[in-house]
């Protein structure tokens, strides 16, 4: 990859994905430069424009991001599983998405695909939250690391290897609503 590609991608920059990528660059895990950023609202990339982030405007700016954030709402999943089809198929998604499954996000983003799910709760915005993060088989101990630093900016996580744990996050959100 040249040293100019993006190495983390992520599709849509709204209050959870501005979140995630303005804590990791607060906190030096990520330089604004590497970080494409795909998303329609014209609000939003100008946020993202501000830190210093490129605006991926097609899949030619973001297909070569070995790291890919999905923070978008789950009916526009397919539109950007379709754009991920381009290479490197061994790249790592890191879904904020409700709903879906990581069965699923590995099927259509293709069988090399190592998936993270990840789920703040509401206070994330103001780096308070509790992040559950459940992963699949093929997560790598280095790929766990890198999703367990991306959220702990939002000061908690809980970690459960496996797509079985995935509910979890509910558990989690009702113990941080409670305390």
């Amino acid at each position: 990859m040249h040293h100019d590609s993006p190495t983390v991608a992520i599709f849509g920059y709204g209050n959870l994905g501005s979140a995630i990528v303005e804590g990791a660059v607060r906190r030096r895990l990520l330089h604004p430069r590497v970080v494409a950023a795909g998303e329609p609202d014209p609000g939003a990339r100008g946020r993202a424009e501000r830190l210093g982030c490129r605006i991926a405007r097609g899949p030619a700016e973001w297909s070569a991001a070995p790291r890919v954030i999905t923070s978008v709402k789950p009916q526009a999943w397919g539109e950007v599983a379709a754009s991920l089809a381009a290479p490197p198929a061994d790249r790592q998604l890191i879904s904020v998405m409700a709903g879906l499954p990581i069965g699923r996000l590995r099927a259509d983003a293709g069988p090399a695909t190592r998936v993270a799910r990840a789920m703040p709760n509401t206070p994330a915005r103001l780096g308070l939250a509790i992040t559950a993060i459940a992963s699949d088989a093929g997560v790598s101990a280095d790929d766990a690391a890198y999703v367990r630093r991306l959220f702990e900016g939002f000061q908690e996580s809980v970690e459960r290897c496996g797509a079985e744990h995935v509910h979890l996050v509910e558990d989690v959100n009702l113990v941080a609503t409670i305390h």
